[in-house]
């Protein structure tokens, strides 16, 4: 039968593990900006086929630049 500290250590380990895939995952993103031309209103996500973009502040209607961080 597996002792109390035994199972304790276990759960240590996945609760670790998931973590590290977690952050090791997260790290490998790369992150693209780009603002609005009229407003400024910036954006940011983590694939490069965005095209058009219409502003959430401003309405207008613009083709994003890329600028990778």
């Amino acid at each position: 039968m597996i002792s109390e500290a035994s199972m304790w250590c276990i759960g240590v380990f996945v609760v670790l593990a998931i973590i590290l895939g977690y952050l090791l995952t997260g790290a490998a993103k790369k992150v693209y900006y780009t603002s609005c031309p009229t407003c400024h209103y910036k954006y940011r996500w983590h694939t490069k086929a965005r095209q058009g973009l219409r502003c959430k502040k401003c309405g207008n209607i613009f083709l994003s630049r890329y600028v990778e961080d």
